[in-house]
């Protein structure tokens, strides 16, 4: 595809996309971290998302709060997408 003089690759920009957007992991409600853990020693926590496995596996490792989850249910693995009403 040729886009604003240069050509565009659309699978190869949507996996650049992915992997910046799996850099994406900063925590922005203060006391998260805190609440998971308090609540992962008293519940069963769960991920559940529509976003793709790897990206948000990665970014839920890199902001720390991935140890605090029993699983992660995505879209992805579980084949399903969220429905669009």
């Amino acid at each position: 595809m040729l886009r604003m003089g240069e050509i565009v690759v659309g699978l190869e920009w949507e996996g650049l996309y992915r992997e910046l957007l799996g850099d994406g992991n900063q925590l922005l409600m203060e006391g998260a971290m805190d609440v998971c853990h308090r609540l992962s020693k008293t519940h069963r926590m769960f991920v559940i998302t529509n976003g793709i496995t790897y990206t948000q596996i990665k970014r839920l490792k890199q902001s720390g709060l991935y140890k605090f989850f029993e699983d992660i249910f995505d879209s992805q693995s579980i084949g399903y997408q969220k429905l669009k009403e």
